[in-house]
């Protein structure tokens, strides 16, 4: 039996502390890794949310 990936959200990713727990979330490949960014986030951070998608995160574009 296969066991299904763990998922985890992350919100302040492009943040400074928020940056580093996302790297090492990622490193680990145990999490299935979704990022909440907003749209602004998203356009203003894009080599950095190229970084996070090419690790294996999901970006998720929305706002509290």
């Amino acid at each position: 039996m296969s066991q299904i990936p763990k998922s985890i959200l992350i919100v302040g990713a492009s943040g400074l502390v928020g940056k580093e727990i996302t790297l090492a979330v990622l490193a680990k490949k145990a999490f299935d890794v979704k990022l909440l960014f907003r749209k602004e986030s998203i356009e203003k951070n894009k080599e950095l949310v190229d970084q996070f998608k090419a690790a294996g995160a999901t970006i998720v574009e929305g706002n509290f």
